[in-house]
């Protein structure tokens, strides 16, 4: 049995209301950590077949789970050279900055309404290229990590490692890895659930609906996470007039106020061959109820 060519340490921080205790669900725990194996291990496999990657969790501490990068080299003839290590070492860094890169394309494709499409010529000395969203934004990023969000495996791995932030009171997960890092917020993480490796068409419609705001926000960029009394989820606000208004002082926002809006919404039939649905934006504020004055629906 061969022995470690390399150890990097890696971490992975759960932060949240939820976790001032610094605990956390061993149910949420569990299959999140053995989701971030299989992203890395297919993320190796799609890299280089030769080398076999596992992760290994360490002594947690506060607020944290610290967990152990290991690359082993699958050919037990070759020998441990201090020189194999320190490459080895440098390999199994750059496997997470594809891991990395692979899941913020995942989440950025529902955020930007599709899957990246290589821009031609763009290679540069950084290795990476230039990927363009349906919405026209364009994204830098290692090829690599492009071709990883069309692994089934790899995004199933995405999917469970990042999980924990769709539960209320956790708030974001960070991983470090070296000098290499990614942030998932629940928006985030959000959008990765909803990510759908097949290519199935997306309808978009418009629906009048009744929603709750759990944290309205008119911050630059900001979003809405709402409630339609099933799911929560983030949602852009493109209601000028209401904007407007409340800037003018003429409407307040509370938390936990309701909404009957205009609701923009997404349909699609995923790799199951079931119907999924996601909440875009609210296109139009049509009436708005404070908490207190909740006594009846519209």
């Amino acid at each position: 049995m061969s022995e470690p060519v390399s150890v990097a340490r890696m971490t992975a921080h759960y932060q949240g209301d939820a976790l001032r205790n610094h605990e956390i669900d061993v149910r949420q725990l569990g299959p999140a950590l053995v989701g971030l194996s299989l992203s890395f291990e297919r993320a190796q496999a799609l890299v280089d077949p030769g080398y076999r990657i596992k992760l290994n969790a360490k002594a947690t501490s506060e607020g944290s789970v610290v967990i152990d990068l290991i690359l082993r080299i699958t050919n037990d003839v070759v020998p441990f050279l201090s020189s194999d290590e320190a490459s080895a070492a440098a390999n199994a860094i750059e496997i997470g900055a594809f891991v990395f890169g692979g899941i913020r394309l995942t989440s950025n494709a529902i955020l930007h309404h599709g899957k990246p499409k290589k821009v031609e010529d763009t290679k540069g000395d950084d290795s990476k290229i230039d990927v363009k969203y349906p919405d026209g934004t364009i994204e830098r990023t290692y090829p690599e990590s492009l071709e990883m969000i069309g692994d089934p495996g790899f995004v199933k791995g995405v999917k469970d490692a990042t999980a924990p932030a769709l539960c209320d009171g956790i708030d974001r997960i960070e991983f470090h890895l070296s000098d290499v890092s990614e942030t998932v917020t629940q928006e985030d993480a959000e959008a990765i659930d909803s990510y759908d490796v097949s290519d199935s068409d997306t309808t978009v419609s418009e629906m009048e609906m009744v929603v709750q705001a759990l944290q309205p926000s008119f911050q630059e960029d900001g979003k809405w996470r709402i409630t339609d009394g099933i799911k929560k989820q983030y949602v852009s606000i493109d209601d000028a007039a209401f904007k407007k208004r409340v800037l003018d002082s003429i409407e307040s926002l509370r938390a936990n106020d309701t909404y009957k809006v205009i609701m923009k919404v997404e349909k699609k039939f995923d790799s199951k061959n079931q119907l999924s649905t996601r909440y875009i934006a609210i296109e139009k504020v049509i009436d708005h109820k404070h908490m207190e004055e909740q006594g009846a629906l519209f």
